[in-house]
């Protein structure tokens, strides 16, 4: 009955070690390259260009995008949330189902911009 019971612990022991060197924290690459659900949460993005490009469904949660341009850029989903959008240039982007929850910050040249039930950073939902 010892042998069984040394047994059982010691399996037990080896399966919580390989859980822990299996799993590992997914955290933002903030050297991904721009594209459709990119996860740059908590990267720095100040002044970077991705105007034009697709970001639809972008994780950008606590990003830093202060002067940063994303003129002509589809963020339909994106997620901005407690974002820094100082100075940064949305004309004619598209923020179709975004959220901007607790964004700072007053971005520049937003002419244009589509907010289709969009989450504003008040919290008051576009129409």
């Amino acid at each position: 009955m010892k042998k069984r019971s040394l047994f059982l612990s010691t399996f037990v022991v080896l399966l919580a070690v390989l859980a822990l060197l299996t799993a590992s924290p997914v955290f933002a690459a903030c050297g991904d390259p721009a594209g459709p659900g990119v996860d740059w949460s908590g990267c720095d993005k100040s002044g970077i260009n991705v105007g034009s490009l697709d970001l639809s469904g972008a994780i950008l949660v606590g990003t830093n995008l202060t002067g940063a341009y994303f003129g002509n850029a589809n963020l339909t989903g994106a997620a901005l949330t407690n974002a820094i959008v100082t100075n940064m240039n949305v004309f004619q982007t598209n923020f179709t189902n975004a959220t901007l929850l607790g964004a700072t910050g007053t971005p520049q040249s937003y002419g244009w911009a589509t907010y289709d039930h969009t989450i504003c950073p008040s919290g008051i939902l576009s129409n």
